[in-house]
């Protein structure tokens, strides 16, 4: 399972240039290790211990089981791709503003990033087919129960932003302009938030 979790690194080490910092299937935690609640299948675990930042990554052993059926070419099904997707894509991004950028990043910027990553992967890298991969991805999104005021804005909001910049992000591909959308997405990525926001309304 966890070759996945590598397969997801490095497929987004390769789409937007980065050089590898730390190896994800070093920091995979299980369920016995830490306290989540019921309905949390992936979760990037940060603290801050004075000048140190310890960090893993879990992800729910059932959905690394059903993700790995769909990169395979063995399921049809999103959903469990999505989220082992979201949980790499948070901690390779993470990982990048850190060493790359030497700047915190804020929850909603991963989340923003997760959202179009899990867009570019399987248009970009898996060729995704279906047409309505948008529709798929971001309108038919449900949040979970339980979730606070706080992180239902937050996730409503990142899916917002995700679904506009995937949109352009399409048309481009469609008008056989994917050179030109995956070097925007290149350039994206390297933005902070409020930049990377200014950029999207301004193309999207």
């Amino acid at each position: 399972m966890r070759d996945l979790t590598a397969r997801l690194q490095q497929a987004l080490e390769d789409v937007y240039c980065l050089d590898p910092v730390v190896a994800v299937e070093d920091f995979h935690v299980t369920a016995s290790l830490v306290e989540l609640g019921d309905h949390v299948r992936e979760s990037l675990l940060v603290h801050h211990d004075g000048e140190e930042t310890h960090l893993g990554l879990y992800i729910a052993d059932e959905v690394l089981a059903a993700a790995a059926q769909f990169a395979s070419q063995s399921s049809d099904e999103l959903d469990e791709f999505c989220v082992a997707t979201e949980g790499v894509s948070h901690f390779v991004y993470f990982t990048f503003c850190g060493a790359a950028q030497d700047r915190p990043v804020s929850q909603i910027e991963l989340e923003i990033q997760a959202e179009i990553d899990k867009f570019v992967l399987l248009r970009f890298v898996c060729g995704e087919p279906r047409a309505d991969l948008v529709l798929a991805l971001f309108d038919r999104m449900e949040l979970l129960p339980g979730l606070s005021d706080k992180e239902r804005e937050r996730y409503t909001v990142a899916n917002q932003v995700g679904r506009r910049y995937a949109r352009w992000l399409d048309a481009r591909f469609r008008r056989g302009e994917g050179e030109r959308a995956v070097a925007d997405a290149r350039a994206l990525y390297r933005k902070p938030l409020a930049a990377k926001l200014e950029h999207i309304a301004r193309a999207a």
